[in-house]
C-alpha cells in the first residue's frame, strides 16, 4: 500500500507503507529518504512543531542544552494532543542535535558553578564560626 504524501522532516514527495505490521489498515506509513512514520497530523500543529524546533535549536547554540530542553517541553505541552515527559523531551533534543549534525556546536555548561559553591560554603563555615567565637 503506497500513497503519496510529503514527508513532514525531509520533504520527500513519495513514501510507502511498512509491511512489518499485522494488517495493511494498521500499518505505518514511511518515508524511504529518512524512514519516518509519516502520520495524519494538522498541518498547522506541523509548522509550530517545526518552529519549535528551529527555535530550540537556536537555544541549544546559544544558551545550552538545558534552557533548550526546558523551551522545547513547555513548548510541545501547549500542543494538543501532545504531552513529553521531561525524558521524552530530552531524548527528543538530542535526538535533533544529532539529526542536524551540531553535537560540538552546542554551548557547554559553565565551569564556575564549582567555584561558586565553595564560595558560599565558605562563607557559610566563617559566618558560623564567627557567630561561636562572638557570643
Amino acid at each position: 500500500m503506497s500513497t503519496d504524501q510529503k514527508c513532514p522532516w525531509c520533504g520527500s514527495i513519495t513514501t510507502m507503507s511498512a509491511t512489518t505490521v499485522t494488517g495493511p489498515e494498521e500499518a505505518p506509513t514511511l518515508c524511504p529518504q529518512c524512514q519516518r512514520v509519516i502520520s495524519e497530523i494538522d498541518p498547522k500543529i506541523e509548522a509550530a512543531k517545526r518552529l519549535i524546533e528551529e527555535k530550540t535549536m537556536q537555544l541549544c547554540l546559544n544558551a545550552g542544552k538545558a534552557n533548550a530542553v526546558a523551551h522545547y517541553l513547555t513548548e510541545i505541552n501547549k500542543l494538543p494532543d501532545h504531552h513529553l515527559s521531561p525524558h521524552d523531551a530530552k531524548a527528543a533534543v538530542e535526538q535533533l542535535i544529532n539529526a542536524r549534525g551540531i553535537r560540538r556546536a552546542v554551548k557547554k555548561p559553565g565551569k564556575n558553578a564549582g567555584v561558586i559553591i565553595l564560595i558560599v560554603a565558605l562563607l557559610a563555615i566563617a559566618s558560623v564560626v564567627y557567630f561561636f567565637t562572638h557570643t
